[in-house]
């Protein structure tokens, strides 16, 4: 059997998941949006270390290093 040039190219189809959405989309979007929670989390993790850090020491805007001996800080810096 000849297969024509449409026939190949045609998407596979796949069957519908979450709201007619493609497992492959559903599983994307997930990905997403837990990266994004990852990233996000860790972002908040870093500030309250600098807060933290600010509060015994000098701030890291003006020079100071205190941030670097504060774990909050770091595991924030490991998670990112």
């Amino acid at each position: 059997r000849v297969v024509g040039a449409r026939e190949e190219m045609a998407a596979p189809s796949s069957s519908a998941g979450f709201g007619g959405m493609s497992s492959d989309n559903a599983k994307g979007l997930a990905l997403a949006v837990s990266s994004s929670a990852f990233i996000g989390a860790s972002f908040i993790v870093k500030k309250m270390g600098l807060r933290r850090a600010a509060d015994s020491g000098v701030r890291a805007g003006y020079g100071g290093y205190s941030y670097l001996v504060e774990p909050l800080w770091w595991i924030g810096m490991i998670s990112s």
